[in-house]
């Protein structure tokens, strides 16, 4: 039985043996695994390396497009929001009254001072002289010769000469030709007169709460009261 058993041995070498000379071919172990280096490891490692390095790549390329969006944003400027003006309130009781009559449908709105634009006036004028003292010098002389004039004691023009303001520009205009005919540098300037209004403001998704009938019915409590869709005034006072 010897002999058999070593007879075994040898073939099995052989076959072994045999296995490793022939080319291309991976020699098989006695437990049916080959015998070459076992790769499959390592591939796995290598393709899950190469996988968290493009999740990497793509997260940071992900962060940088809303890193790139935000600064966009901050730096284009934001659009103006509009509101819903009711007035103008000829007291400020009444607007406080017709405040607490939308509050009481649900509707938010402020009370505030707003300053509007007037008519336009025209100033015929020389411009500011180096000091108040050669401003009042040259005054004297205007009224030695019987033109009327004023020295300007305030403002951007402060220490220039006036010779009027006119509400019509055809008579301004003929004011300034003829100083300018006399001999002096006047020039024109547009001026328009600001007067302060009482106005009820409501944001527009508070305004949207009413229907237009709604609304009409509101401001039928006071007389020629207006509702427009504005710019919302920049600083609200309750």
């Amino acid at each position: 039985m010897r002999w058999i058993a070593a007879s075994l041995l040898v073939i099995n070498v052989l076959t072994f043996l045999a296995q490793l000379l022939m080319p291309g071919a991976d020699p098989v172990l006695p437990s049916g695994r080959p015998a070459g280096p076992d790769i499959s490891a390592s591939s796995q490692l290598t393709l899950l390396g190469e996988l968290e390095e493009g999740a990497v790549k793509d997260m940071v390329a992900a962060r940088e497009q809303v890193r790139l969006a935000a600064a966009k944003a901050a730096a284009e400027p934001a659009a103006p929001l509009l509101c819903t003006l009711v007035g103008p309130f000829s007291e400020l009781l009444k607007a406080e009254y017709f405040q607490e009559r939308l509050a009481a449908l649900d509707v938010l709105a402020s009370v505030q001072e707003l300053e509007v634009p007037g008519e336009v006036s025209y100033w015929i004028y020389l411009p500011p002289r180096e000091s108040r003292k050669q401003a009042f010098n040259e005054f004297r002389e205007l009224q030695a010769k019987g033109i009327d004039s004023y020295v300007i004691p305030k403002g951007e023009l402060a220490n220039g000469i006036s010779f009027g303001m006119f509400s019509q520009p055809n008579l301004a205009k003929s004011r300034l030709e003829d100083m300018r005919s006399r001999g002096y540098a006047a020039e024109l300037k547009e001026v328009t007169r600001t007067y302060k209004e009482i106005w009820a403001v409501a944001a527009a998704a508070e305004a949207a709460k009413l229907a237009p009938e709604s609304w009409l019915q509101v401001m039928a409590s006071e007389d020629n009261l207006e509702r427009r869709q504005n710019f919302c005034p920049a600083v609200a006072s309750e």
